[in-house]
């Protein structure tokens, strides 16, 4: 497995919302389905973990769900310091847009999952994402030597540059490549899956050196910040 796993993620996102000066109280809302079931429960562990910010709201929405004013109004009731919307595009722009009517993003923080990595929500809604953070695998914005070699590669294919979703397909396809080279073979699935076992390998995600028992490379997750009508590494 060459991807960011889940726990990395939110332990990652959860470790930089903790920091936060003042940030004691977070509402939260996520797609009623297990991964958005499973992505609030992951961060909710890592803030009891912690010790802040206490979890005072939890909410589901249904994938083609387009009003969010009853969650919201319950979510800006209760006052918290933090908000953290994992809500997909196109409905995300929506869901901030509703947000500001409300009055709802003015001196709070703005937290999100990878849905706010989103050139066109930027185009649409940017000012609103103002400051938000988000967690993301990868980004265009990196500037290793393998990041940059996929946002060439992509630009000079598509005239664009790749997102997240981008990487996770050009990474294992790099590690099957160089294990079958290794191998010495592209038939013999043993001593390819033994190459591939051993790789070191810069992937534009991190460093690859080996995996483990399970299979995992244990590659690191990021937090992104948009500010300025930029995205940002941050950590």
């Amino acid at each position: 497995r060459v991807c960011t796993r889940a726990e990395a993620l939110t332990q990652v996102l959860g470790d930089y919302l903790a920091a936060l000066p003042n940030n004691r109280k977070i509402a939260m809302v996520a797609p009623n389905d297990d991964y958005g079931r499973g992505d609030l429960a992951s961060l909710t562990a890592v803030f009891k973990k912690l010790g802040r910010p206490e979890v005072v709201y939890e909410a589901y929405y249904e994938r083609n769900q387009t009003d969010f004013n009853t969650i919201l109004l319950k979510m800006k009731s209760l006052n918290p310091d933090c908000y953290y919307i994992n809500v997909r595009w196109p409905a995300s722009a929506i869901v901030l847009q509703q947000m500001e009517d409300l009055a709802m993003l003015k001196g709070k923080y703005l937290s999100s999952s990878v849905n706010f990595f989103n050139k066109d929500l930027a185009k649409r809604v940017g000012h609103l994402m103002e400051g938000a953070v988000m967690t993301v695998s990868w980004a265009p914005v990196f500037k290793d030597e393998e990041s940059q070699k996929l946002v060439k590669a992509y630009r000079a294919k598509y005239g664009d540059d790749p997102n997240d979703s981008v990487s996770l397909g050009w990474s294992p396809i790099m590690v099957a490549a160089m294990g079958i080279q290794k191998a010495g073979t592209d038939r013999d699935q043993e001593k390819i899956r033994l190459a591939i076992k051993g790789l070191q390998y810069k992937s534009p995600q991190g460093p690859i050196n080996g995996f483990d028992d399970k299979g995992d490379s244990r590659v690191p997750a990021y937090v992104l910040q948009y500010k300025n009508k930029e995205y940002h590494l941050v950590k």
